[in-house]
This record gives C-alpha cells, structure tokens and sequence, in this order.
C-alpha cells in the first residue's frame, strides 16, 4: 500500500512538473519575446533588424515540431511498454495454496516429500520422513499386520500418536500456480528464514510440503506464523510477492490448533522488483 501512494505520489509530482514547463514555453517565452522587442535597446548592436512578429512565427514553429517529436515520442514509449505489460500478463504466474491437516498417522506420506519441522529452535528441512513419525507409523504397520491384537498393546499405541498429535501439528502445504506461466527462482520463507531450496513451479505441478509445526512455539501463549513467496515469471520480466499468516494456539481440549482468518489468506501477486 505505501508503495502504491509513493508512486502516487511521484507521478502527481512529474504531472506537475510537464505542466510548469507547457506554461513556461507557451506562455512565459512569447511574452519575454514580445517584452523585449517593445523594449528600447540601450545599444544599437542588440538591436533586432527583424519584426516581434517573425520572431514570434519561428518560435511557433519550432514550438510545433518539438511537441510533434515529443509526442511522437511519447506515443512509442506507451506502446513499447504497453507491450511489456502485455507479455508480462501473459507469462505472469499466480500462485494459490492448499491446507490439510493430518489427524491420522497412517495418513502422513512415506516419501517424496519435503518435511519442513518448525520450532523454537528453528526449521529443520527433510527429504526424507522424520524418525519420530517413521516410528510410530512402523508401530502402526505392524500392529496392523498382526493376525490377534493385544488390547494393551494397541492402546499404547494408541496413546503414544495421540500424545504426538497434541504436541505436532503436521499439515500438507501445497502450492498450486493457476497463473498464465511457470513461477521460477521461487523462495519459500517462514519467518523471513529460508526454508526450502529454490524451485520451479509450473502450471500442471503443484509444489507440496509437510509442516510438522511443534508446540515449543507455544512457550510465551499464541504464536503467528508467517509465510513468504516469492518468485519470477519466466522472462524474469517481474518478481512477485504473496503472503499469509497463521495463529497457532492451543483449543479447550488443550490440542495444538492452527486458526487463519480471512484477512491472513495468501495475498494476491505483488510486484516488488521489475525490469523494463
């Protein structure tokens, strides 16, 4: 927003500018011509052997083939980058994304997947899935693969996810781009920590991740998470911005819990850096 009104701002001031030098050219130099042929001359070396009247015919003309070439262009560079706006729109990516909160262990995926675990001490990046979760889903499998279950056995298990789950918010995070054209270079950040390494997101592959959000967060009450993209378009013509936040809180049954009001949703495409 405040970008928006200094560049308000400065097209009011260059607007105002052009004006001041329209007035002065028209107006201001015809009447400094017309003043000084009205006007004695203290020596006869300055004095003019032609008429206000040619002066004034010449500096007309000349005033017209300046504001044609002016124009002319003025006309070309609102086409070219006209243009540019065009080709950018074309190509320019948009990015949405998809939540989904795992509840169950037998639902988080095994593999393919970028594990990102968020806590106090920082973010921890994975290309593979955490022990901890590998554990219990192996305990899962297995007890799951048994022909006669034991209750106390299963209970136990039972009891150790549910544990997992008050402490962990695990969350598929997928990144769709629905815009004209692949987003490049693309920086993905919590809390303006870079969390993955850079990528590519094209129009037909979504970018999906696991958060594993843990409640050491929690330590001073509700925190607000806050994500960061930011990408270019193919011709890297533009790199753009887009932005939502997260409160992670704890509900009545003391469960971790992630709540995104309307306003935090991802924003739409800002344009922070161009190249024309």
């Amino acid at each position: 927003m405040r970008k928006n009104v200094e560049g308000n701002e400065s097209r009011i001031f260059k607007g105002f500018g052009w004006c001041i030098i329209c007035v002065f050219f028209s107006i201001i130099v015809p009447i400094v011509i017309n003043w000084l042929y009205k006007t004695p001359s203290p020596y006869p070396i300055f004095k003019m052997t032609s008429e206000a009247k040619d002066v004034l015919s010449f500096y007309g003309s000349l005033l017209g083939a300046a504001s044609t070439v002016l124009a002319l262009v003025l006309t070309i560079k609102f086409t070219i980058n006209n243009q540019k706006e065009e080709r950018k729109l074309s190509i320019k990516p948009y990015l949405q994304t998809h939540k989904y909160q795992y509840t169950k262990i037998e639902e988080i995926p095994n593999d393919k997947m970028v594990f990102l675990t968020i806590n106090k001490g920082g973010i921890t990046y994975q290309e593979s899935l955490p022990k901890d979760i590998k554990e219990l889903k192996n305990k899962h499998l297995r007890l799951k693969n048994k022909r006669y279950n034991k209750d106390d056995e299963k209970k136990s298990i039972e009891i150790e996810v549910d544990e997992y789950f008050k402490k962990n918010i695990v969350m598929l995070y997928e990144i769709e781009n629905c815009g004209a054209g692949n987003a490049i270079d693309v920086e993905f950040k919590i809390w303006e920590m870079q969390s993955i390494k850079k990528c590519c997101i094209t129009t037909s592959v979504s970018k999906q991740l696991i958060l594993i959000i843990n409640g050491t967060l929690l330590t001073y009450g509700a925190c607000r998470m806050k994500v960061c993209i930011t990408y270019s378009d193919i011709a890297s013509l533009g790199r753009y911005c887009q932005e939502e936040c997260f409160l992670l809180d704890r509900n009545d049954f003391n469960r971790l819990q992630i709540v995104q009001d309307e306003e935090d949703l991802l924003t739409v495409p800002e344009e922070i850096t161009s190249k024309n």
